[in-house]
């Protein structure tokens, strides 16, 4: 079969125009529908109809500038724990405490964010939360008052929402005032903090549900960035949160948010020590500084961000801390 020449100029433009396209679709960033969110909203327990789940509260701060926290209060329908990371960049050390409650010792509200696991709890009131970790080798007590409102990338559903894997940002950032007692320290301090909430059936595991993925907050001065990239070695998909002032500057999505060098090395379970990202006027190097705990299949990061703003002629610059996650 003979295709005559215009016909052959038609389709050759088509071809182009499909892979323009196509490129375009998953190249540009597009705008991400962002839902605020109650405090009840998310502080409930949602996975209460489903027989198998995992749900879990995460909060993580700066104490100091050396010292930073994880603390995890997780509830699944296989097991229940309690666990608080602790790092100190100064002398490249950490600590993992950790409370393995049973179901008769575990309180959750469905309506309020009251969690009560053991001798740890979560408390929420007029939008504050109150935070106890209580271990016979650490006690870390906190009040955490959120600084932006909470957001959600779905729609929230009361106690139906299992169909789908949320993560709410209940306090994108707060700051927090409390109390440490561990390895014969006691330190009273101020600081910065994140917390957010998320929840899923229970399959197989969270990994294997959520694929790989790669996760991190930076605060600096004027603006916080929240960041995730999911599926990271199959399909990623990538969202990027920017605040300014504490008001939503920038809410977007796009599928290649790191250049193809940093995706390559991803594909062999690496993160490169430093990255740059580019979003609208601006971009931001975020530098992995400490490896504050390391797992298989899982590190943790300590980090430095620098943030560059356009401005006309003149560019913004803002450095900054964060903590960040790697899953594969």
């Amino acid at each position: 079969m003979k295709i005559n020449n215009k016909k052959l100029i038609w389709f050759t433009l088509l071809g182009f125009l499909v892979t323009f396209l196509l490129i375009r679709a998953y190249s540009t960033p597009k705008t991400v529908t962002v839902y605020n969110i109650g405090y009840e909203q998310d502080a409930s327990q949602h996975m209460k109809k489903h027989p198998i789940f995992v749900e879990w509260w995460y909060f993580d701060g700066h104490i100091n500038p050396q010292l930073s926290f994880v603390l995890t209060f997780w509830v699944s329908s296989k097991n229940n724990w309690v666990r608080l990371n602790i790092y100190d960049s100064s002398k490249d050390r950490n600590w993992t405490f950790s409370e393995y409650p049973t179901k008769n010792n575990i309180e959750i509200s469905y309506n309020k964010c009251n969690i009560r696991m053991g001798n740890s709890s979560i408390t929420e009131k007029n939008g504050i939360y109150s935070i106890v970790f209580d271990n016979q080798n650490c006690k870390l007590r906190f009040e955490l008052i959120p600084l932006i409102p909470g957001f959600a990338k779905q729609k929230f559903l009361p106690q139906e929402g299992y169909s789908y894997r949320p993560w709410i940002v209940a306090v994108p950032r707060g700051k927090i005032q409390g109390i440490l007692e561990y390895d014969i320290e006691k330190i009273e301090f101020n600081g910065t903090a994140y917390h957010d909430h998320n929840y899923c059936p229970l399959i197989k595991s969270v990994s294997s549900q959520w694929g790989d993925w790669y996760w991190g907050r930076f605060f600096t001065q004027n603006y916080t960035v929240i960041m995730a990239i999911v599926n990271l070695r199959n399909n990623p998909r990538s969202f990027l949160y920017i605040f300014k002032d504490g008001n939503l500057a920038q809410a977007i999505t796009k599928r290649n948010l790191f250049s193809n060098d940093v995706y390559e090395k991803i594909k062999n379970k690496q993160m490169p020590a430093e990255f740059d990202v580019s979003f609208g006027q601006g971009s931001m190097s975020i530098f992995n500084k400490h490896i504050s705990l390391k797992t298989p299949g899982y590190t943790r990061y300590v980090n430095e961000i620098k943030i560059k703003i356009s401005q006309g002629k003149n560019v913004l610059v803002e450095e900054g801390n964060g903590l960040s996650e790697f899953v594969y």
